[in-house]
């Protein structure tokens, strides 16, 4: 399953710690299950989204751990748009079938 993953580092954090998490980050490699896609950095700074494709939750639960004392995270399941779109179609084309309101 795709995720991606937006993160901030935590409030208050010291230059000691953010020094600790340069060096945690070019130390990292995924978990196996977990294979990177993206990763960009936001141009204001203080964090960024990643894009990654992860097996199980556990998977997804140990790349994140690495950097969870310094960084906070929000993650969401995604999947293409054009197979979104699809699969909207297929589900309003359902409901007009059974006759109900549009779900609008």
């Amino acid at each position: 399953m795709q995720f991606a993953i937006t993160y901030r580092r935590r409030p208050n954090i010291t230059d000691e710690e953010t020094r600790r998490l340069l060096r945690i980050f070019m130390a990292w490699t995924p978990p196996p299950g977990v294979e990177l896609l993206a990763h960009y950095h936001f141009a204001r700074g203080g964090g960024g989204i990643v894009i990654l494709e992860a097996e199980a939750a556990s998977a997804l639960f140990e790349a994140m751990t690495a950097f969870d004392t310094i960084i906070e995270y929000d993650a969401e399941p995604v999947l293409n748009v054009i197979d979104a779109v699809a699969i909207k179609m297929d589900i309003d084309a359902w409901v007009s079938s059974l006759g109900t309101k549009s779900r609008n």
